[in-house]
C-alpha cells in the first residue's frame, strides 16, 4: 500500500512517492521523464492519449487537444476546439489516471491514496473539481495543500533545530504564489499566503508568440489565426518554448516557420526577453511585497528564501529576485519538483496518522512526522449591501490569512419585525469585493420565521473552513431553532446543501 503527491501544472505535471528508504522518487513516463505534459488528445478514432503522446498528436489534430486548462477547473467550460464538451476536470481525470497507473508500475502494488497540490488561489470551485477529477481517477483525496508550502516540506526544513521563517515564492507556467510561513519543531504553519492568476511562464509565451506573429504577418501579409491555422501553432508551439530556454540559458535565439507559402525565421534577442521578463518580475515582487507586509514583516525577517516553479531556472529572474529579498534562494531540490516531493512526503505522514503506514512490499516506509498547517488565501463572508454605492459587498467573517482549520460566527438581526425569510448568500473572495467578483459558495434560507415583538441578534452564521480550506457555513433561527447548511462535499468535490434554496439572493441587516 502506498500513497503520492500529485502537483498537476499547467504546462506539466509532476508525481511523487517515498522509496522504501524514505527518499523521495519522481514517478517517471514510459519515456523516462520525470513529468507528464499537461496535454490529453482526444483522437478522431476514439482513442485518448494523454502526456507526451498527447503533445505529439497535436501536431495531427491540434483542435481535438487540451492544453494549459488547470486555470478552467471550477468551471464547465468546454477546453476543446472541435466542438466537444469535454472540461477541465475531465481533463485533469486523465493525467491523474495515467499518474496512477505509473505509480503503480513502479512501486509494483496499488495506490489509492494521494495528497494534491493547488495554487494558492484556488477557490472552493476549482479545489472541488480538482477532487472530483482525482475520484474520477480512482483516487482517494488525503488532502489538498498550496504548491508552497508543499515545497517548503520538500526541502526538509522541519528538522532545523532553531525556528525559521521562510520565504517561498512559486512562479509556474500559469502561476504566481508566494507564502511566508514558519517552521520549528517539525510544524510548518503558514503566515501569510497571496498569488495572482493568471502569472507565469504563460505570460511571457504570450510575448514571444506576439514578435513571432507580428514578424509573420509583416512577411507574409497575414496573420495566422488558431482557428485558420491550427496546424501552424502545432508546429511552432515547441519551437517557442525552446526558444524560451535559450533565452533563459542567456543565449539568443530563432525560430523558423512556414505561413502562407513563405519561410519566415525569427530572431529574439536576450534584451527583448529580459524586458519581457523584467515585466513579470515587477509583478512576481508585487505579490511579494504584499505577502510579506500581510505578515507583517519585510526581507530583514526572512531566514531562508525557496524559488520553485519551471521559470525558476531562469538566471536573469534568479538574479532579480534575490536581490529584491536580499538573499539567494537554496537549491539542494529541484524546483520543479518541490511541490510533488512534499507532497509525497504529506501523503506517507497522513497514512501514519491513520495508523495505515505506507510500505513496499512487506517493507514499511520510514516517514518523517510532520505537521502543516495552513491558512486561507481569501476571505469568506456574506454578501451586505453597500448603503453608499448599492452593491453587494463580501462581508469577511474569516478574514484572509486566518490559520485554518477554523470556525467563527456572527449574528444578525432581522431588517423588519415583520420578516419571516433570511437569507444569506456566502462569498469568497477579496474583503469588500463586489459579489460578482467573489466565488458564491451557496445561499442559505431561512423560512417561515416566527415573528418576535422586539428585535434581537436572532440569526446565529457559523463559518468553518477545514484544513484543505474547504468552507462549510451552517445559519440558525435561535427564535425557532431551524437549521440549514451549505458546504463543500470533499467525498465527491460538489456543493452540497440541506433544505435550502439557491435562487434568491438577499442579506441579514447587522446590528443597527
Amino acid at each position: 500500500m502506498s500513497a503520492i503527491g500529485a502537483d498537476p501544472g499547467h504546462k506539466r505535471t509532476k508525481g511523487s512517492y517515498l522509496d522504501a528508504a524514505g527518499k523521495f522518487t519522481s514517478i517517471l513516463s514510459s519515456r523516462g521523464n520525470p513529468s507528464f505534459a499537461s496535454v490529453v488528445a482526444y483522437a478522431s478514432n476514439g482513442d485518448v492519449l494523454v502526456g507526451d503522446d498527447a503533445l505529439e498528436y497535436a501536431f495531427l489534430e491540434p483542435e481535438r487537444c487540451a492544453q494549459s486548462f488547470k486555470l478552467q477547473l471550477g468551471t464547465t467550460e468546454p477546453v476543446l476546439r472541435d466542438g466537444s464538451t469535454k472540461t477541465a476536470r475531465e481533463c485533469t481525470a486523465e493525467l491523474l489516471r495515467l499518474l496512477k497507473r505509473s505509480a503503480e508500475l513502479a512501486l509494483n502494488c496499488v495506490v489509492a491514496d494521494v495528497v494534491l497540490t493547488c495554487p494558492v488561489k484556488f477557490n472552493d470551485a476549482q479545489k472541488a473539481d480538482l477532487i472530483a477529477a482525482a475520484k474520477d481517477a480512482g483516487l482517494n483525496v488525503l488532502r489538498i495543500i498550496s504548491e508552497p508550502v508543499a515545497a517548503a516540506v520538500a526541502y526538509g526544513l522541519m528538522t532545523a533545530t532553531d525556528p525559521r521563517v521562510v520565504l517561498v515564492v512559486d512562479i509556474g507556467g500559469g502561476t504566481t504564489d508566494v507564502s511566508v510561513v514558519r517552521i520549528e519543531n517539525g510544524r510548518i504553519e503558514v503566515i501569510a499566503s497571496d498569488g495572482e492568476n493568471p502569472l507565469g511562464g504563460s505570460d511571457v509565451d504570450e510575448q514571444l508568440w506576439a514578435l513571432l506573429l507580428d514578424a509573420v504577418e509583416a512577411e507574409s501579409g497575414t496573420r495566422p489565426s488558431v482557428k485558420d491555422s491550427p496546424q501552424f501553432f502545432a508546429h511552432a508551439a515547441p519551437l517557442i518554448e525552446q526558444a524560451k530556454i535559450s533565452l533563459s540559458a542567456g543565449r539568443d535565439s530563432a525560430v523558423a516557420v512556414a505561413h502562407n507559402g513563405h519561410q519566415v525565421t525569427v530572431s529574439f534577442t536576450l534584451t527583448q526577453f529580459q524586458e519581457i521578463m523584467d515585466s513579470l518580475i515587477q509583478r512576481v515582487m508585487a505579490v511579494t511585497d504584499r505577502t510579506l507586509a500581510a505578515a507583517g514583516m519585510n526581507e530583514q525577517d526572512i531566514d531562508d528564501f525557496l524559488l520553485i516553479g519551471a521559470a525558476s531556472r531562469c538566471p536573469y529572474l534568479r538574479d532579480k529576485l534575490s536581490e529584491h529579498v536580499g538573499r539567494a534562494p537554496r537549491g539542494e531540490v529541484n524546483p520543479d519538483s518541490a511541490p510533488a516531493h512534499g507532497a509525497a512526503s504529506i501523503a506517507a505522514n497522513e497514512l501514519r496518522q491513520q495508523g495505515r503506514a505506507s510500505s513496499l512490499g512487506h517493507q514499511t516506509i520510514p516517514t518523517p512526522g510532520v505537521f502543516v498547517r495552513d491558512a486561507t488565501p481569501h476571505a469568506v463572508g456574506c454578501a451586505v449591501l453597500d448603503h453608499g454605492t448599492g452593491d453587494l459587498r463580501n462581508s469577511p467573517i474569516i478574514p484572509k490569512n486566518t490559520p485554518i482549520p477554523c470556525m467563527k460566527a456572527d449574528e444578525f438581526y432581522l431588517e423588519r419585525e415583520d420578516q419571516t425569510t433570511a437569507t444569506i448568500e456566502v462569498l469568497q473572495g477579496e474583503a469588500d469585493a463586489k459579489r460578482d467578483e467573489c466565488l458564491t459558495i451557496g445561499t442559505l434560507k431561512l423560512e417561515k420565521l416566527p415573528p418576535e415583538p422586539t428585535r434581537t441578534q436572532r440569526i446565529r452564521v457559523e463559518y468553518s473552513l477545514d484544513r484543505n480550506g474547504m468552507v462549510h457555513v451552517t445559519a440558525t433561527d435561535k427564535v425557532s431553532g431551524q437549521s440549514v447548511s451549505v458546504s463543500i462535499d470533499m467525498t465527491n468535490g460538489d456543493t452540497s446543501s440541506s433544505d435550502q434554496s439557491n435562487t434568491t439572493t438577499a442579506t441579514p441587516a447587522p446590528a443597527p
